[in-house]
This record gives structure tokens, sequence and C-alpha cells, in this order.
């Protein structure tokens, strides 16, 4: 499917109301219900105002009806950090959906708590431990199998562990390549010697494997294509993607985690955004507007910039702000800050995307042995189980998994966008009943949410593009991490920061 061919499989799919980034039930059996959802599912992500911006499409921008000292576009945890940041400050947060949170948001469904995106993290780490514990987040061990691989139709549980590598259906040479990977990684969270943040304080050698991607790096290592096949199927259920074009340090940095300690929360980093959220509302109770499309950012010949968006009733409002903070991905920057992408072209088109499907799927009982699930051949390749929280199980047995099943890049995306509920929920079903058995019989109901643009492509020496795209723009400063998908609690809440500092040097200048 062309590019052309898949605009127009979603046009068609905006006319039933499953365009980009829309959810849509469908019962056991892979049947569409086109009903409308219970709000409590009505995750639909609205992308019709940025396309139209992508593409182009000129507005007629009206004065300002509102003045702020910063405005702050986007809500995710980068801009809820700024906004928590800079509360001395008269700030107003806009957000375009009628939550905040953005690819970190959580929902629940009988009593338990489900991400909508990321949901794993390797603990409260430094530099970030007193501002989480500032936020008193209830980070949670994961408790029993962190991780079962099923490969070869075996599902063998925490295969880097001493007790689980030896007996995966691989040869006694492949079984042997396992075990000292697992080494391997664990050098790698050396406080000194290994790989870990911030990257100039890495050794020498260390900082040289952001010069090459992990398959280069996989090749080097002479490792068994068993042990290869399973370091990339792990990234890309982190990043999206596959090793081919991903920076082997960035990569590494997420692969050397798999055998440490892991730690969650009730629905994931969405329990962070909540309790930001909460935060900025107690500091400054009107700062936070939702339902505002921003579409125009520019700075203006007397120093001021006027934010121009689209609300939900249609109509345009322009805020003029003394400064503005882009909390979003710089894909949508580019096109909305006038200017921005004519000065800094061989920087914003280096940006490429990848694209997840995302599946909440009720269960009648308990299905999964582990925490995470991974196949190594199956379309639903990433399985979580939300309800092993001590705080998020629900007393009346039922259980809940959340799927996820990453689509690189732009051929991707089209994949994505092109199929039809019936067939990927069908998909997922089988799959499910293949990795698990225990699901046969007990799948309820699956949502399916169509995830557009949560993660970037880190390719080799992406730190120069990124700290070249973060630089200030006139009174334009920019938050939102764009580096580390699944993973990357940390750098949104470390954009956030830098930007919070670059709003302040701003105001300061003026």
């Amino acid at each position: 499917m062309n590019r052309r061919s898949a605009l127009k499989a979603l046009a068609v799919l905006g006319g039933l109301g499953l365009g980009a980034g829309a959810t849509f039930r469908v019962d056991a059996k892979g049947r569409p219900n086109l009903v409308r959802l219970p709000n409590a599912f009505d995750e639909v992500d609205h992308f019709g105002v940025t396309h139209q911006v992508r593409d182009g499409v000129s507005f007629k921008v009206p004065e300002p009806s509102l003045r702020k000292d910063i405005v702050i576009v986007g809500g995710g945890i980068s801009g809820l950090t700024a906004l928590y940041r800079l509360g001395e400050y008269d700030c107003l947060l806009v957000e375009k959906e009628d939550a905040l949170g953005g690819n970190s948001r959580r929902r629940q469904s009988r009593g338990i708590h489900y991400p909508l995106g990321a949901l794993v993290s390797q603990g409260p780490v430094s530099p970030f431990i007193d501002f989480l514990r500032e936020l008193d987040v209830p980070f949670e061990p994961v408790l029993g199998p962190r991780l079962a691989y099923h490969v070869r139709g075996r599902l063998v549980e925490d295969p880097l562990a001493e007790e689980g590598w030896r007996h995966l259906p691989f040869s006694k040479r492949e079984r042997e390549g396992f075990r000292r990977v697992r080494d391997d990684l664990a050098a790698l969270r050396h406080p000194i010697d290994g790989i870990f943040f911030p990257r100039a304080d890495n050794r020498a050698d260390i900082r040289q494997l952001d010069r090459i991607t992990l398959s280069r790096y996989l090749a080097d290592k002479g490792y068994p294509e068993a042990v290869s096949h399973f370091l990339t199927l792990m990234l890309s259920s982190r990043l999206g993607e596959t090793g081919e074009d991903v920076s082997a340090w960035i990569a590494l940095y997420l692969l050397s985690n798999l055998p440490a300690p892991a730690y969650t929360l009730p629905g994931g980093h969405g329990a962070i955004s909540d309790i930001l959220r909460e935060r900025c509302e107690a500091i400054r109770p009107n700062a936070l507007m939702t339902g505002f499309t921003a579409i125009r950012v520019e700075n203006r010949p007397d120093g001021k910039v006027w934010v121009t968006g689209c609300t939900d009733d249609g109509s345009l409002q322009t805020i003029e702000a003394r400064c503005a903070v882009m909390a979003v991905p710089k894909v949508f920057a580019k096109h909305a800050v006038v200017g921005l992408h004519e000065e800094r072209p061989d920087v914003y088109d280096r940006f490429r995307y990848n694209a997840y499907l995302v599946a909440q799927v009720e269960l009648s009982r308990r299905v999964a042995p582990a925490f995470e699930t991974a196949s190594a051949s199956r379309f639903s390749r990433f399985i979580v189980a939300a309800d092993w929280l001590r705080s998020n199980r629900d007393p009346k047995g039922s259980s809940h998994l959340t799927v996820y099943v990453p689509y690189p890049g732009s051929a991707g995306r089209i994949e994505l966008f092109g199929g039809s509920a019936k067939q990927l929920a069908a998909r997922i079903v089988g799959d499910l009943n293949a990795i698990l058995p225990r699901s046969r019989g007990a799948i309820e109901t699956v949502r399916l949410h169509r995830w557009g643009h949560p993660m970037v492509g880190c390719t080799p020496g992406m730190d120069e593009v990124l700290n070249a795209a973060k630089q200030p723009f006139g009174n334009v400063v920019f938050a939102h991490s764009d580096s580390f998908g699944i993973a990357g609690l940390y750098s949104a809440v470390w954009t956030g920061m830098e930007a919070s500092s670059d709003a302040r040097i701003v105001l300061e200048e003026i």
C-alpha cells in the first residue's frame, strides 16, 4: 500500500470514527462493535487539526484574547514537569485532548489501572530520586517472574536467569549465548565502567557505542542468531523498532536493564502524570486548559509570542505570552512554530517515528505467568499482566492484559492504519490463545488503540540532533523527550526540567 492508498484508507476509517489514534471495541471473535463507547474507554486521540497544520492549511489568526507569562503546549509528562517547576509564573498549559498525560495516561477497568503507554521502569535513579520523592511516586517492584519468552511453541520464564536460559528450546551453544549475554548486560550496569546517564561521564569506549548501530554491535560480539533475535525483539518492545538503525548506546542502555529489578506503577507512567496534574492544580488552579489544539506559534516583532489554537467548538483563540514552551513531538513543532523548519531543516527532518497497536484485553481469569510476555514469532508480541501489582488486583479474580504490537517506520504506520478492526482483533485473540492457552474461553473484551507517533527512531549520533532541536528559537523553548520510547520517563522529566530553566532565562533577558 502506497501513501496515497493509505490516506484513502484512513479517510474511510475516519468516516467510521476509527481515524488516527482511534479506539474501537470488538468482541472475543473479532467482530467490531461500532456503538459509542463508555467514557472510560473513549480513548480517541484527535489528530484532525494537527494533520491540517502538517499539511500547510492556513488559518486566520485572531488578535490575542488572553495574556500570560508562559504558555506550555502539550500536557504530557514533560509539559507537566515544566509547569510544576514554573509555578511562580503566570503559566497556562494547553492540551488538545480532554485529558492530560499524553502517551503517559492511564485508565481503570473493574478496579484495575492499566497504561495507555509506558508502564515499566528501572525505578527511581539519579538525578531524579529527589524529584520523584518530592512527588511521592508509588513505585512498586514487579514481583514473581519478570519476563516470559514464547519461542518454538514453548513459554520459558526468565530466559536470562540461570533457571531460565537452561530450559530454552535451543542448542547448547545457543543456550550458552543467553548465559553470556546475561553476563554482558550485567557488566553494562556497572556504576563506573558501565552505561548510564549522563553519557558524558561514561568511559570513552562506552561513549563510542553511540557511533554504531545495535546490529553492528551484535555482529561484532558474535552472539548466536537466537540471542540477537531475542535482543532485537526486546528492543522493539521498548523503542518500537529493531536494531538495524538504532544507536548501540541507546539500545544497550535499555537492554542492560532487562535482568535488573523492575518497578512499575498502578497504570504505568500515567500514575506520575496524574500526580503532576494534581500538584500543578494545587499550585495554580487555572493553569490547565484541555481541548485546545495549538496550530500556530509565532515570535512577534515586539518580543512576545502568539500561541493560536483551535478549541473544541471549532473557534480560534490566540494567547499572548512572554515565552512559549513546546512540549510536543518535534514532528509537530517544526510545522507549528513559524519559521522553525526553514531555519533548521537538517535538524527536524531527521526525526522518524514508530507506531504501536495497543490492545486492552479483559479476561474472566488470570492467564499470564509473568509480568511481561514476549513472543518470538507471533503478531501479539508484548503482553503485560497489568493486574499483577498488589494495589492493582481485582478482588473478583478477573484479569486485564495490555498487548503492544510495534509498527516501525512509515511502512508500519501505513500497515497499522490500513488494517481493519476485525483483522487486528482476530490476530490478537488467536495469538493470545496460542501463547497463553489459559486465555481460551476467558477473553471477554478487546479494545484497540492505534497509537501513531509515540516513539522516535534513535539513530547513532541522535544526541547531536536532539541538542540542536532543543535550542531556543526566539522566545520559544522546547521540552518533550523524543528519545527513549517506552522507557522515556526520565527523558521526559529531564526535558521538562531543562525547558523550565530555558524559560526562566528567556524571561530574565526580556
